[in-house]
């Protein structure tokens, strides 16, 4: 699988109902001036790889799949299912349908619910193990701000930073 290209604020209308070869529109979704591109305003190269969430406007028909774009054709070539409504790849109804650029959860690299477990042995002859799981939803690469904090903190005494760290909420990544 090739590295996905992810854009902000790609998404375009469509009206076909098959999803193998998409036809795209070139008809950027209204909204307030500039708020949404299409594949071409957004610069999305050719035969890259996409992550592409399709809903239908009018029934409960929705899509996230992997396709490859064609700019010189204006398509997108089915790949694989990611997820939908009907657990396959989906055969929409007539009708307008939003088709965007979007960031999947399983390209996301989620991890959540971490055991965390600690053992002590107390005078050589009792041992008491502690577990606990901690609720937290944290991406596995550092996000900007993390590393802007690394970054900025990086020559900082420990005290500094204990006490910047102090002042996060507790499930803060």
């Amino acid at each position: 699988m090739a590295n996905p290209t992810y854009v902000d604020c790609c998404r375009e209308l469509w009206t076909g109902t098959t999803t193998s070869t998409i036809t795209l529109s070139g008809t950027a979704v209204s909204g307030p001036p500039g708020a949404w591109r299409t594949f071409t305003g957004a610069s999305v190269a050719n035969g890259a790889t996409v992550h592409v969430r399709i809903e239908n406007q009018t029934v409960a028909e929705v899509m996230v799949a992997e396709y490859t774009y064609d700019s010189g054709a204006g398509t997108l070539t089915y790949v694989r299912l990611i997820e939908s409504s009907t657990g396959s790849q989906v055969t929409f109804s007539a009708g307008t349908k939003h088709l965007g650029i979007v960031l999947p959860a399983e390209a996301a690299n989620l991890i959540y619910d971490k055991q965390y477990t600690t053992t002590a042995t107390a005078a050589g002859t009792t041992t008491l193990t502690v577990a606990s799981t901690r609720s937290r939803l944290r991406s596995v690469e550092p996000t900007h701000l993390e590393r802007k904090f690394f970054k900025a903190t990086a020559d900082k005494p420990a005290s500094f930073k204990k006490a910047l760290s102090a002042s996060l909420p507790p499930n803060a990544p």
